[in-house]
């Protein structure tokens, strides 16, 4: 299960209370939340909570206030729960990666000086408390919501054949894939598309019916070439001259 740590400043109860509910939240959405109200008593190493809980987790959410802003950026901490921001230095140590910022400011959207690049999470609007809280969980779940498509192969480029690094000649190269596949296949002089695009591994079937259609016009095939491919005398006679070996 992914974890995330919970660094914040204890401004408000009411400010507390509200990251206890995140906290709660991500752990009910299968997040091990890291939260010091949970984990540390009285006469525990906060500090040492502090960095073993940084260092550790798979992510540090910081839920950035006015108040939390100023502490990072000065590097200083009060007493009590507030000192652990004096460990502010240690976040610019680690993989910045795992940084998440949420913005908790009502007037502001500033972030510590050493994460002023980074994309952050706006909760300062309560109204979209649930749409930001699905970004959240999805950030630290390593599940976007909008997945990044597999790359096509274009059929606009004239070479789409795997080659050596050296343009090829499509005629020639799709004659090679037609006697390749007749190996394989039970009749004489007739192979399926089917056959013809697996022997192409996968390439781009627009490119691939293009390739038939040069091979039609200099008669290498027949034109019944929209299941199976009939591959003419002159297609055979085609192979042996050029295809020797």
């Amino acid at each position: 299960m992914p974890s995330a740590f919970i660094s914040y400043s204890h401004d408000t109860l009411e400010h507390k209370d509200w990251v206890i509910n995140l906290a709660t939240r991500l752990r009910s959405t299968g997040i091990d939340a890291i939260l010091d109200m949970w984990e540390v008593s009285a006469g525990d190493d906060l500090a040492q909570f502090m960095e073993q809980g940084i260092m550790n987790a798979d992510n540090v959410v910081m839920i950035c206030t006015e108040n939390y802003v100023q502490k990072c950026n000065n590097g200083v901490g009060g007493v009590g729960y507030e000192k652990s921001l004096a460990l502010a230095p240690m976040l610019k140590k680690i993989d910045a990666s795992k940084i998440i910022p949420i913005i908790k400011q009502l007037a502001s959207t500033a972030l510590p000086s050493f994460l002023t690049t980074k994309k952050y999470i706006n909760f300062s609007n309560n109204t979209n408390f649930e749409d930001c809280f699905e970004e959240l969980a999805r950030a630290i779940l390593k599940s976007p919501l909008y997945e990044k498509p597999e790359l096509g192969v274009s059929p606009y480029i004239a070479n789409n054949f795997a080659t050596t690094g050296k343009k090829s000649d499509p005629i020639k190269t799709t004659m090679e894939l037609l006697a390749n596949a007749l190996e394989n296949s039970i009749g004489h002089n007739n192979v399926s598309f089917s056959q013809l695009h697996k022997a192409s591994n996968g390439v781009n079937k627009p490119y691939l019916n293009y390739c038939l259609s040069l091979l039609v016009n200099e008669g290498l095939i027949e034109k019944n070439w929209g299941v199976f491919i009939t591959i003419s005398p002159k297609g055979f006679e085609y192979m042996l001259i050029h295809l020797k070996g």
